[in-house]
């Protein structure tokens, strides 16, 4: 099969993909936070991946919940076009707390250990293992108003046979804003087999620790310069 950029790109986005709805919304770098035992979160997404000869549509949803020994597990469904092809795709996804700092200058500060493995569907054929990836996750708050997120993993591709070696940082910002409902953050991401990634995104908190609806545009730094443009929200219950 020709490595066309469209599918370069595809492959490159789902090194980083947990699942479709992508975790630690809207950015591809994961946070190092692990939902509360008893807590659930319910996620959806919508995305465009746009390449010189074509572009990829993708759907997603994704529901997680705290299941104690500070972890959490996450199921999600997702659906794809590209070329034509629509693929139908189901991922289990897992984290686990490994470190917490509760008190000094760094409170906040965490080390979790984040896993997946994804299933995928082509018409006209079965069901078959397509991606699994194990990442460190961590997450440093700087200020008062500013968290850093680095991610290292390690990703393999099923069906390519391939290995990667996905990393990103990214710097969030608490929120601006009154009722600093307005949250800002920047990326960069990538891993050892493409080019990196660029990616900015806002989230809005409709409703205090319960609702966010957000946004986010990257564009790898290629010669073909494909874009990412991402929407979704998170409900928490």
């Amino acid at each position: 099969m020709k490595c066309t950029p469209i599918r370069l790109a595809v492959a490159a986005l789902l090194a980083w993909s947990s699942a479709p709805a992508l975790a630690a919304r809207p950015l591809q770098t994961d946070d190092a936070g692990v939902i509360a035992r008893g807590s659930c979160e319910l996620e959806g997404s919508a995305t465009k991946l746009s390449a010189a000869d074509g572009r990829t549509t993708e759907t997603g949803l994704q529901a997680g919940c705290g299941v104690g020994w500070d972890s959490q597990l996450a199921a999600a469904i997702g659906s794809s076009r590209s070329l034509g092809v629509r693929d139908s795709s189901l991922s289990v996804s897992g984290k686990t707390a490994l470190w917490a700092l509760d008190g000094g200058r760094f409170e906040g500060a965490a080390l979790a250990l984040g896993w997946m493995l994804r299933t995928a569907k082509e018409p006209g054929n079965s069901w078959r293992h397509a991606d699994t990836s194990v990442k460190l996750l961590a997450s440093l708050p700087l200020t008062a108003d500013y968290t850093a997120h680095a991610n290292l993993g390690h990703a393999r591709d099923e069906t390519g046979k391939q290995r990667s070696t996905p990393w990103g940082v990214a710097l969030e910002h608490a929120g601006l804003g009154a009722e600093r409902r307005w949250a800002p953050m920047a990326e960069w991401y990538g891993d050892d087999r493409e080019r990196p990634w660029w990616n900015v995104g806002l989230r809005y908190t409709a409703a205090p620790d319960r609702a966010f609806i957000d946004i986010s545009f990257g564009r790898q730094l290629s010669a073909d310069r494909p874009s990412l443009l991402n929407i979704g929200f998170r409900a928490s219950f």
